[in-house]
């Protein structure tokens, strides 16, 4: 949808998008009448500001799955003695990470782009509400304590989403040695991260740690040849994208949006979370900026996701904001 601002002056063209909107987003024909584009999507910044970002991280997903025995064992009668792959893959996913919450994986910050001055200036200038996250979210300490989490939206991110093993947890369970455990993990990109090459970092870390990686379930004579086998999948992803805080549009915007609330706006250069930023940035090369709405704490993703509606009007009056802006 584009929209024109009416004023004598010379008009921008605005284009709205949702995250569901790649492939239409592809048609180049009409990119060059195109200003820039805002994308709506995430939570406001927990201070309560109006909240403009710049990119959005790209993110992949991954499966590993450790197999141990043909089939589930008794654990009484076979407990102390056969390969548990529960304990294997619990070992393996430990691995990853070390106690100040850097992924260890070989090369996964290799290709991070770092931060310009001036998106480090706009960082600094965000009101620091880690106490208020830590209370709202119920947890002591964050995993590092060294930066502050709008500069760690900057780097990747390796995260365990789920784990099964024997049949789960709810009710008494069954006293097994399973004969695989999977665990789901979601990994997050930043600027100039692929997808691809992300993975095979991952696979190579897997196969450093005496795993032998099959495509597929292994048979018995597999089984009986390897200690170890592990098979690691990847579902979808696609790659981070960024707009730069100096381009006279983003100035603009950030104005804009400022003397509608009537006060100072948090500017993030990249959110947490993922969105098809780069389809804009990078193929289609349109400015790009992202307006978050949301309360922060909207259990996004999660049970009762919800919205204040103070913020959905506070929302409406930053897009009108935009949509009339010179």
């Amino acid at each position: 949808m584009d929209s024109k601002t009416p004023t004598s002056r010379s008009p921008r063209t605005f284009g709205s998008c949702s995250k569901g909107m790649k492939k239409p987003a592809r048609h180049r024909s009409r990119r060059s009448c195109v200003s820039a584009l805002i994308m709506v999507d995430g939570p406001r910044h927990a201070s309560g500001r109006p909240t403009l970002f710049f990119g959005a991280r790209g993110i992949m997903s991954a499966v590993i799955t450790v197999y141990g025995p043909l089939r589930d064992l008794h654990s009484g009668n076979y407990g102390n003695w056969a390969p548990n792959p529960a304990l294997a893959l619990a070992k393996l996913l430990a691995s990853m990470k070390d106690d100040e919450g850097r992924v260890t994986v070989d090369g996964f910050y290799d290709d991070v782009t770092p931060l310009t001055a001036e998106e480090r200036k706009a960082i600094e200038e965000i009101p620091d509400v880690a106490p208020t996250l830590m209370q709202t979210f119920g947890f002591s300490k964050p995993e590092n304590q060294a930066d502050r989490l709008e500069l760690r939206h900057n780097l990747p991110t390796l995260n365990i989403n789920a784990y099964e093993a024997g049949g789960g947890v709810d009710g008494q369970g069954r006293t097994v040695i399973p004969a695989s455990a999977s665990a789901r993990l979601d990994l997050r990109l930043v600027k100039a991260i692929e997808p691809a090459k992300q993975f095979d970092r991952l696979v190579a870390h897997v196969r450093k740690h005496g795993f032998f990686l099959v495509d597929r379930a292994p048979d018995a004579a597999l089984r009986g040849a390897h200690p170890w086998i592990a098979q690691v999948t990847r579902s979808g992803g696609y790659p981070a994208g960024r707009t730069a805080l100096t381009l006279p549009i983003a100035a603009a915007i950030a104005k804009a949006l400022s003397d509608a609330a009537g006060g100072p706006i948090v500017r993030l250069p990249t959110i947490g979370g993922s969105a098809p930023f780069y389809v804009f940035t990078d193929v289609l090369k349109i400015p790009t900026f992202g307006l978050s709405i949301v309360n922060f704490d909207n259990n996004q993703h999660g049970a009762n996701e919800n919205v204040r509606i103070r913020n959905v009007w506070e929302g409406i009056d930053s897009m009108t904001a935009l949509l009339t802006m010179p």
